[in-house]
């Protein structure tokens, strides 16, 4: 029941089709057919990369849905976007360290950029960023309700 509510197309489909029929299908889509539809929806996944990231992103995505392997898909979205936008992720660092963030994010970045891991500048970039981001927003407040006169 679960996966009718899924973002992948194909998990959509193949959840509404067993359960709208019987037994037996239930128990085929549980024993094959829901990883054949979770293999759809990652290919489907990475084409979109493939199209929509930079270049690196992109050749990855490629090599990927070129692959046999049949997780090849799945393997690319867990680990093997974010090798490949390790650059893109080191310049998007870059660019916030040159608006003059606060210390926290300051932090943050540096931290990230100081690891040296495709992970770590994920991770910072699409958590730590929005987390540190608060943490100096909060402080200026605090400073500017500290400082401020009548």
């Amino acid at each position: 029941m679960a996966l009718l509510g899924s973002n992948g197309s194909w998990s959509h489909a193949a959840a509404r089709f067993a359960l709208s029929g019987t037994d037996s299908d239930i128990h085929a889509w549980i024993d094959m057919d829901r990883q054949l539809a979770q293999r759809q929806d990652d290919r489907e996944s990475s084409l979109y990369l493939a199209k929509a990231g930079g270049p690196d992103v992109a050749l990855a995505a490629s090599r990927a849905l070129a692959g046999s392997a049949p997780d090849a898909a799945a393997e690319f979205l867990s680990n093997g976007v974010v090798e490949a936008a390790a650059m893109d992720n080191r310049v998007a660092i870059a660019r916030v360290l040159g608006s003059s963030p606060g210390r926290a994010v300051t932090k943050a970045a540096n931290d990230a950029l100081n690891a040296g891991t495709a992970r770590a500048l994920h991770e910072f970039l699409n958590d730590r960023y929005g987390t540190a981001q608060q943490e100096d927003d909060a402080v200026a407040t605090a400073t500017l309700l500290n400082t401020a006169r009548p």
